[in-house]
Parts: C-alpha cells; structure tokens; sequence
C-alpha cells in the first residue's frame, strides 16, 4: 500500500506498509523470453540488450517482494556509445500511463543514512565506471566516470518496515548510476515501489542516453505481468 504526500518539491514520503503477500513481475505475452527461464525476459535496441527477471530476488529481508518490487536488470552495451546508467532512465509505466521510478537506494530514510563503509559489491559488471558523486560508497571498488555526470536529484523515500531499509544485501546488488564502456556489462537490481495489485500489466522502460552527448540514442520496453 502506498501512501503519498508532497511536502517540499524535492520531497517524496512514502508509506510502504506491506499490506499484501509476495508480489512479482513475470514477462508478458509476446515478451521474449530466455529459452529455460520462466522470469527473464529480452530485449535488443541500437546495439544494447536488456534482461529483466521480476522474480529474482533472494537477499535480505527475503519478504522484500511484499513492499517493493525489486527487478534484476542486465544490461550489455554492443554499441559504440558509452552508455549512461542513471535512475532516472528507467520506468515502469502502466496500463493508465502512470509512470513509476526506481527509488535510488540511498535516498531511503528512516533507515540506515549510509554504509558505515565501502559497500563490496555483490552484482555483475564489467567495463563500469561509478558516477563521481557515488564513488565514495563504494572506495577503490571503481574509477570514477571521468567525463561530465549530472548530478542526480531524486526524491527522499521514507520507508516504513520492520527491518531498516535498505538492508546491507540491497546496496551490495543494487546498480549503481554510471556508465557502460561498449562492450561492458552490469547485472543488478533495481527497486521500485510497490505497484498494488490493480496495475496488471506495466511495462519495463529503459531510456538509452549517450553518456557524453547526453542524448538519448535508443529505448528498450519489455511487457510486464503481475505474478
């Protein structure tokens, strides 16, 4: 259940109260699914391809799926761009057009404010650079994108849970903002916030920018259905 006030522009509240049971996201049909895999689903655009899998997740707390809805996304740049991984690029949006972000991990509040020290990471990746304002999350662990990043501004979540959010596990496999290299890879998940059970059908959005010209370049969309 998700309850949502606006106090200052910049300032999202957010309620996630888990008032259901386990939720996830399985492709559509007409979706292209990987052959063995119930959950992951493909799609190619302007030499990148996208795998999403809506039911994937197996960290801590390991009820995640009854108050968010954690997707593992992967991404393998074959263009020739470098290839800009920012939150704001990606999007569920549903049947009504209600277009649904993924919470950056660490702007949830009522929490933990940060990791007490460099996060190891736990997800794939080759071929990464960090966006400069993340790197010190994760110490030595990336260089940092040496070209211009803007910074990204996103809403403050306030997360209401027995556990305090986000968990180590969910900032070890969360993707990080910052660039693809062509020919690299990452491998991760994304959190969004709980859809509710009447949005039966969003669609996986990924918005492909150019991390140099800041133009976009391609879009991938994947069909969605409740699980």
């Amino acid at each position: 259940m998700l309850s949502i006030q606006r106090t200052y522009p910049l300032l999202l509240l957010i309620t996630l109260a888990g008032c259901g049971g386990k939720q996830y996201l399985a492709p559509a049909p007409g979706a292209n699914i990987l052959p063995g895999s119930k959950y992951e689903a493909v799609a190619f655009a302007d030499g990148v391809r996208v795998t999403v899998n809506g039911n994937a997740w197996k960290g801590e707390p390991s009820n995640l799926q009854n108050v968010m809805t954690p997707i593992r996304v992967t991404i393998v740049n074959n263009s020739t761009e470098p290839l800009s991984i920012r939150y704001s690029d990606f999007t569920l949006v549903t049947e009504n057009n209600l277009r649904v972000k993924p919470i950056a991990p660490y702007n949830m509040r009522g929490s933990v404010p940060g990791p007490a020290r460099p996060i190891t990471p736990a997800f794939g990746y080759s071929g990464f650079w960090i966006s400069p304002y993340y790197s010190h999350f994760y110490g030595p662990a990336f260089a940092p994108w040496p070209g211009y990043f803007p910074y990204g501004y996103y809403d403050t979540v306030w997360v209401q849970f027995p556990v305090a959010l986000p968990t180590e596990d969910m900032l070890e496999y969360a993707i990080p903002e910052g660039v693809l290299r062509p020919g690299g890879r990452i491998s991760g998940f994304l959190y969004f916030p709980e859809l509710g059970k009447e949005v039966k059908q969003p669609t996986f959005v990924a918005n492909l920018v150019d991390a140099e010209t800041q133009g976009r370049f391609g879009t991938v969309s994947i069909p969605m259905v409740q699980g």
